[in-house]
C-alpha cells in the first residue's frame, strides 16, 4: 500500500476479508477473528477509496465502524479497537464531504472517540496520528465554510499531537500529516488575506515533502507535493506528480485543483 500498488493490495485485503469469514462461519463465538476482520476492513476501505470505489469503500468503513463498536463495548479501554472505530468513522466523514454530504457530524464524532483514547493513553503514536488526520480534515471542513480562525485552531492541534512523535523519529505517516497541516494553515492565512504566511506555510509543506528524495519521491507524498506546488503557482511541476498518481490507479477524495 505504501509503495502504491494499490490492485495487490485491494487482492490481498479480498482475500485475506474471504478467509475470515470463513472462520467466523466455523467458529462464530471467538473475538479474534472479529477483530482481524475489523483490521482488514479498514485496510481495504482505505485501498478502494484510493481507488475511486467510493460506495465500496463507504461499505468496507461502514462494516468497519459497526465491527470495532462491537468490540469497543466489550473492552471500552482496549485502545487499537478504539483507535480503529475512531479511523472508520473519519474515513465515513471524508467519504461523505466527497459525495456532498453533511460531513461535520461524522468528524466530530471520530474526533470525540480518538480523543478519548488519546487521555487514556497519551503515549500511542498511532492515536495521535488519527487524531492529527481527523484534526486536518476538520480543517478542511472549515475552510469550505470560509472559517479560517477555526481551521488554524485544528491544523496547530493536529501540529501539536504530531510532534513530540516526529521528534523522537521521522516517519512517512507523520510527514505526510505535518506537511498536510502546513499546507491547510497556508491555505487558511490565505483566505484571510496574509500571503506571506500562507506562502511560508506551504513552503515549510514543501520543505518536508523533498526531504530526502526530491528527484523520486515516494507514493505517500505525491498528493500533498501536488496540492502545494500548486498553492505555490508551480503548476507544471504539479502536473508531474498527478500523472504519476494516475499511473498507480489512485483516485483523489478531495478533486485536484
Amino acid at each position: 500500500l505504501a509503495q502504491g500498488r494499490l490492485k495487490e493490495a485491494e487482492s490481498y485485503y479480498r482475500l485475506q476479508e474471504e478467509a475470515m469469514r470463513r472462520n467466523q462461519k466455523e467458529d462464530p463465538g471467538n473475538v479474534k477473528w472479529k477483530e482481524v476482520l475489523a483490521d482488514t476492513k479498514r485496510f481495504q476501505a482505505r485501498v478502494q477509496a484510493m481507488l475511486g470505489k467510493w460506495q465500496q469503500a463507504w461499505a468496507s468503513a461502514l462494516e468497519t465502524s459497526q465491527i470495532t463498536a462491537e468490540l469497543t463495548a466489550l473492552d471500552p479501554k482496549n485502545i487499537y479497537w478504539s483507535n480503529w472505530h475512531g479511523q472508520s468513522i473519519l474515513l465515513l466523514a471524508q467519504l461523505a464531504n466527497r459525495n456532498g454530504q453533511d460531513a461535520q457530524a461524522y468528524a466530530d464524532k471520530a474526533q470525540f472517540i480518538i480523543g478519548n483514547a488519546r487521555t487514556q493513553e497519551p503515549s500511542d503514536e498511532s492515536v495521535a496520528l488519527t487524531l492529527a488526520n481527523t484534526r486536518n480534515f476538520q480543517a478542511q471542513l472549515a475552510l469550505l465554510k470560509g472559517d479560517a480562525r477555526v481551521a488554524l485552531g485544528h491544523t496547530q492541534a493536529a501540529l501539536d499531537a504530531m510532534a513530540p512523535f516526529w521528534k523522537a523519529e521521522r516517519k512517512e505517516e507523520l510527514r505526510i500529516v505535518l506537511a498536510e497541516a502546513y499546507w491547510l494553515k497556508g491555505q487558511a492565512f490565505q483566505v484571510v488575506g496574509d500571503d506571506a504566511k500562507a506562502e511560508g506555510h506551504w513552503q515549510e509543506a514543501l520543505a518536508l515533502l523533498n526531504e530526502g528524495n526530491s528527484e523520486n519521491p515516494p507514493f505517500l507524498r505525491l498528493e500533498m507535493l501536488e496540492r502545494t506546488l500548486t498553492s505555490l503557482g508551480r503548476q507544471d511541476e504539479a502536473k508531474v506528480h498527478i500523472k504519476r498518481l494516475e499511473q498507480y490507479g489512485f483516485v483523489p477524495l478531495q478533486s485536484y485543483p
